[in-house]
């Protein structure tokens, strides 16, 4: 082990490399879908969990006020489908936000 310039007794030096871990990487685990996009009365979320991990999913409007909590709880790695009623929302953008131990994603939602 190394302490500033010392070296320490107690183990000889190692050395290792990690690679990084693209956002692309992250974002491709997560598997977030949208459909139909834009939507009239209702969209259909879909995502995938490769790991076990509490899961938040947000709607947020243009300004980015958060408007609608679609999901907020601790989820098994499967595939989920889930309804979302958009009869309650004003015409516009809209962004859907989903965070869990797989990462942050974003997509875009246009309700009609």
């Amino acid at each position: 082990a190394k302490c500033g310039s010392e070296n320490s007794e107690w183990s000889a030096t190692q050395h290792f490399t990690t690679s990084a871990a693209r956002l692309a990487d992250v974002n491709a685990a997560i598997n977030l879908s949208i459909y139909p996009n834009p939507a009239k009365d209702q969209a259909t979320i879909q995502f995938t969990l490769i790991q076990s991990s509490p899961v938040s999913i947000n709607v947020y409007d243009i300004s980015g006020r958060a408007v609608k909590t679609l999901r907020n709880e601790d989820l098994k790695p499967e595939t989920y489908s889930m309804n979302f009623n958009t009869t309650d929302f004003a015409k516009g953008i809209y962004f859907v936000r989903m965070i869990s131990g797989n990462g942050i994603q974003n997509q875009k939602l246009i309700i009609q």
